[in-house]
């Protein structure tokens, strides 16, 4: 028999109202994403605000509020830097997963196993990932500070980029604070604005930056040298992109 001393689970798990965070975002493609965090967990977090303008913030981030305004009747966000345009607290433990159908389903206290070819998130890892949608906000980099990139899942502005030799990246420039600031690559940095020329191979651009559907799309040619990205217009905006083999 075994005799414990101090706080047992029981009451411990009592004090902790709302145990679990459930976000729900959803890109312009369509894509949905489902973060989870335990609170009992030491290794569980994820971000509110995603780096950028604060203005853009959501402000009034409670812990145990949901919130489920995100988006305005026209679907647009309401704060251009939240990462979960809505949010809930629960007692109960959700798993969810797309199961052989293609069905989405929640399992409730009881835990789902997700297999090697999921992301953290329980999500199908696919080509997306080399999907990245941009934005433009004041910032500090080593040019100064100023208007800078922001890269999403990158950290800060004008993020270190790693992209692989034969894999195509898309840098999508919908964002409307993307207007006039197209976004070019060099083997130079800081591109023609530090003395260099243009780098084209591979390189595709659609559109003008800061309307609907612009992108620039990159595929990284083998051997290719240590890229930096820059804007058409401004100088001191972008970073350094390693190729790697």
């Amino acid at each position: 028999m075994s005799s414990y001393t101090g706080t047992s689970v029981e009451e411990m798990m009592a004090t902790v109202k709302d145990r679990f965070f459930y976000g729900l975002r959803r890109t312009d493609h369509g894509e949905l994403f489902i973060g989870k965090v335990d609170q009992m967990s030491k290794t569980d977090s994820l971000t509110v605000n995603n780096p950028g303008d604060p203005a853009q913030n959501y402000p009034d981030f409670t812990e145990g509020q949901d919130f489920t305004e995100g988006r305005d009747v026209f679907h647009n966000l309401v704060y251009e830097n939240l990462n979960y345009e809505q949010y809930r607290w629960d007692t109960k433990n959700i798993w969810y997963y797309v199961n052989d159908e293609g069905e989405l389903v929640a399992r409730v206290n009881h835990k789902h196993t997700y297999d090697d070819n999921s992301s953290s998130l329980g999500l199908p890892v696919t080509e997306n990932l080399n999907d990245f949608d941009v934005s433009v906000a004041t910032g500090t980099n080593s040019y100064g500070t100023g208007n800078k990139y922001y890269i999403e899942r990158h950290i800060g502005e004008s993020p270190t980029l790693n992209l692989v030799e034969g894999q195509t990246y898309i840098f999508r420039q919908h964002d409307t604070s993307n207007v006039t600031h197209q976004i070019l690559f060099s083997t130079t940095p800081n591109g023609t604005w530090g003395g260099g020329v243009e780098y084209t191979t591979g390189v595709v651009k659609y559109g003008a930056a800061g309307s609907p559907g612009a992108y620039t799309q990159i595929t990284i040619a083998e051997n290719a040298p240590v890229l930096y990205y820059y804007c058409l217009n401004h100088s001191g905006m972008g970073g350094q992109a390693n190729t790697i083999a």
